[in-house]
Parts: C-alpha cells; sequence; structure tokens
C-alpha cells in the first residue's frame, strides 16, 4: 500500500547534484504512513539534491511521528549542506508544527519555489 501521491519534480543545477526535489506528502502523516514516508525521502536525499521541498498541500493530519520524520531530515539534510522546506501547509497542520515549536527550528513557506531562480537561505 502507497501513502504518496507520487508526483515529483526534480529540477537540475550546474553541480551535478539536483538543485531541488519537490515530493508530495500524503493526506496523513501517522505512525502508519511515516514509515514509508521516512524511507521515500531519504532515498531522495542520498541521491543528492541541494533541496528537497515537501508539499503539504494535500495533508489535512500529522502526528508525532510524522513531526520527527521531518525534524530527523532537516537535520541530515544540513550536515550534507542542503537545505529540506515544507511548503503548503493548510492552517491545521502549520498549527501543529508551531505548537510543538518546530516553526522555529524547520523551514515552512506557503508556496513551492521557482527553482529557475535564485532561492535566498
Amino acid at each position: 500500500m502507497t501513502y504518496f501521491i507520487m508526483q515529483e519534480g526534480v529540477f537540475m543545477g550546474d553541480t551535478g547534484r539536483s538543485k531541488g526535489t519537490v515530493r508530495s506528502m500524503p493526506s496523513r502523516m501517522d505512525a502508519v504512513s511515516t514509515p514509508q514516508v521516512e524511507q521515500d525521502l531519504r532515498d531522495i536525499v542520498a541521491q543528492g539534491t541541494e533541496m528537497l521541498v515537501c508539499d503539504f498541500s494535500d495533508t489535512v493530519y500529522i502526528s508525532s511521528a510524522g513531526l520527527r520524520v521531518m525534524l530527523l531530515l532537516t537535520k541530515s539534510q544540513r550536515a550534507l549542506g542542503s537545505r529540506l522546506m515544507l511548503a503548503c501547509m493548510k492552517p491545521e497542520v502549520a498549527e501543529v508544527f508551531k505548537m510543538a515549536g518546530f516553526d522555529a527550528i524547520l523551514e515552512l513557506t506557503d508556496s513551492i519555489p521557482d527553482f529557475g531562480t535564485e532561492i535566498q537561505p
């Protein structure tokens, strides 16, 4: 059983690794779906990307398991000199991140960046 909406875009940069990858998140990020989400995102990170954008536009629920995955992924991206952006959250999902204090740690954005232009940190 797959929990991802398998939409992804890969945008190549001059460095030989992808400039950015956009991956849609499932409608529910809970204990059932997060193991597959985590593995899929780690596979993308292992392939090398300057920026991974997680599109939360379809996500209506996130549990502590989902928060954990996003926190661990952010740490590994930073260690590699890459970025993780969490984009397009519904207000109720964004509120969970804010209540956990993760809005101060993770990079949240209202839209998916345009990889054709320079993205400022």
